[in-house]
């Protein structure tokens, strides 16, 4: 199960809203994942793991993961445009975990 986490600046009632969104949408298509809400704080604290981060605030690119504006999921403009990007994100993780091992070649007897 893929985890998504959801970024706010303080949390509650927006990250709970966002949350609700991307759950319903994946579960929708019989993919559950797992939500975790955290707070812009959390990020100078916690060791946050996650496939990808859904976010309200622009966030730093060695977040070490991918990140997805969540902004269009709070004022309803193009939601599902949001949704999609976030659903490519994960197939293209579960396609990289697929993905079997590159053979390496055998050495050369000297």
């Amino acid at each position: 199960m893929r985890t998504i986490a959801v970024i706010t600046h303080v949390g509650s009632t927006t990250a709970t809203m966002v949350g609700a969104r991307i759950r319903d949408h994946f579960a929708e298509r019989g993919r559950p994942v797992r939500i975790a809400r955290y707070t812009v704080m959390d990020l100078l604290a916690a060791d946050i793991r996650a496939d990808v981060a859904v976010s309200t605030l622009e966030l730093p690119t060695t977040l070490g993961m991918p990140v997805v504006s969540g902004m269009p999921l709070v004022l309803d403009t193009a939601p599902q445009r949001t949704l999609e990007e976030i659903e490519e994100l994960l197939d293209r993780l579960d396609r990289a975990d697929q993905t079997p091992p590159v053979p390496r070649p055998a050495k050369d007897p000297e």
